[in-house]
């Protein structure tokens, strides 16, 4: 199971023998793969193994016209448990980077899935600089500032107008203050994402007028993917006290674990390839191993969906699983309920703001109603909203605004929020059920009418709005 995974552009001045020597630092320097001595000269490209009591190096290498690969593979089976560490040097046409791929396999019956585990040769790469540098992109393990002379190309990566190797995290300031630690955030996020901070409230306003809104605000942190209008908007309000940090975290090696290609390099497919060269070297190859070339590829092609099927299913259970966890508490209450979730957590949520909003109604409750209060506080205070809600009806907000247009992209947006699309002479949106069924003019009229449908959507679906 692969439980990390990043691909980090490096200077064009890294070569195959300076990774491989990075490789052999870094298993000197490890307290669990010291014992082996390496010895590979990598100007031969030839394979390479050695194996000492639970541990095993493999090298190979490959080479076509227009692409080089050094895979350097760590094996380590830990009482049962084999975790493989598959570093990848590759030089794509002048482009260099370094794939990362941590996999664990163990055929112990755990329900719980494995952390995820960022190797430290990561650290390796920055503490060398040998992280690519860019000019408002560098890949290192300190922040990159916005401020008013760079905030146009942070506001292109916002919108998705630009493609770069790595997600963007955006850490906008809260009045005078951050709601992170963004130098801490920035080591812990290194070789997977660019950290960037704004320096002061005046680039925030300057980028929500280049985003079109898009950039988090007042406090927030986003998660922006490369070359794409989808991100993410985190809260300290959201998650424990000091963990916002680590949320932010886990979900963006969880979300670059679902993003990996079929396409991107990996160990297997470097063999397979080895092996097709070999065979197309040979003259007198025959049908037969045609044949075989193909159903290989074909088996691969297989393999590979079937991957991405399991990743993808991976995270959804991953974020039930977390919904599901109980924090600090001495009991478990669990409700029972004939109706059904229309997104994740909607219900769980529903019961914690109607408690929140009780609770805010007892500032000073008498002695009668302390344990009420209590009790409340306690179930509050345990329980993380999931907060799939808000994300949906901001979502809506940003959609349907002053300009609102009824096109492709709009209606794209609107069903992979949960609505499904009724279009004739009056277009209307159903969202999961036809009692929240709204009509949304083609050609609204006025500003005033797309303001009314948010507020009647809103009214209909939203779960977090005050209701004493």
């Amino acid at each position: 199971m692969l439980v990390f995974t990043t691909k980090i552009p490096v200077k064009s001045t890294l070569t195959e023998k300076m990774f491989i020597d990075l490789c052999t630092e870094w298993v000197y320097g490890s307290p669990h793969y010291h014992n082996l001595e390496i010895k590979y000269d990598v100007s031969a490209h030839e394979d390479y193994e050695i194996t000492k009591e639970n541990v095993k190096c493999q090298i190979t290498c490959y080479k076509d016209s227009n692409t080089s690969i050094v895979a350097f593979r760590l094996n380590n089976n830990d009482n049962g448990t084999i975790w493989i560490i598959d570093l990848l040097f590759i030089d794509d046409n002048g482009n260099r980077f370094i794939s990362i791929q941590n996999n664990c396999n163990s055929r112990a019956y755990d329900p719980r899935f494995p952390k995820n585990h960022k190797p430290n040769f990561i650290k390796k790469i920055m503490e060398n600089e040998y992280g690519a540098d860019d000019l408002y992109f560098s890949v290192t393990d300190t922040p990159l500032i916005c401020d008013k002379t760079n905030a146009v190309k942070y506001a292109e990566y916002i919108c998705g107008t630009v493609k770069k190797p790595l997600p963007m995290v955006y850490v906008s300031k809260d009045f005078d203050s951050y709601t992170v630690d963004y130098n801490k955030l920035a080591k812990w996020l290194s070789g997977m994402a660019y950290v960037v901070v704004e320096d002061s409230k005046e680039t925030s306003f300057l980028m929500k007028g280049l985003t079109d809104s898009k950039n988090a605000h007042n406090g927030y942190i986003g998660i922006y993917y490369p070359g794409s209008e989808k991100y993410q908007i985190y809260s300290s309000a959201d998650v424990l006290s000091g963990e916002l940090e680590r949320s932010i975290s886990l979900n963006l090696q969880q979300s670059l674990i679902n993003h990996m290609s079929s396409d991107e390099y990996n160990w297997t497919q470097i063999q397979t390839l080895k092996a097709k060269a070999k065979l197309v070297k040979n003259e007198n190859s025959s049908k037969e191993l045609a044949e075989f070339i193909e159903y290989a590829d074909n088996t691969e092609k297989e393999l590979k969906e079937k991957i991405e099927y399991l990743q993808r299913t991976n995270d959804a259970l991953t974020a039930q699983l977390e919904s599901l966890k109980v924090k600090k508490q001495a009991s478990t209450i669990c409700l029972s309920t004939d109706l059904t979730d229309f997104y994740i957590d909607e219900q769980h949520d529903f019961v914690l703001y109607v408690m929140r909003e009780i609770a805010s109604k007892m500032h000073n409750p008498d002695e009668s109603k302390y344990r009420q209060y209590e009790i409340l506080q306690s179930i509050i205070n345990n329980n993380d909203i999931t907060g799939e809600n808000e994300r949906i009806i901001g979502e809506l907000k940003r959609i349907f605004k002053p300009g609102f247009k009824w096109n492709s992209a709009t209606k794209n947006k609107i069903k992979s929020l949960g609505f499904t699309i009724s279009e004739g002479d009056h277009n209307k949106i159903t969202f999961h059920d036809n009692k929240y069924m709204y009509t949304v003019a083609s050609t609204p009229s006025d500003d005033r009418g797309i303001k009314n449908l948010m507020s009647e959507i809103e009214k209909g679906i939203s779960i977090s709005k005050k209701l004493l």
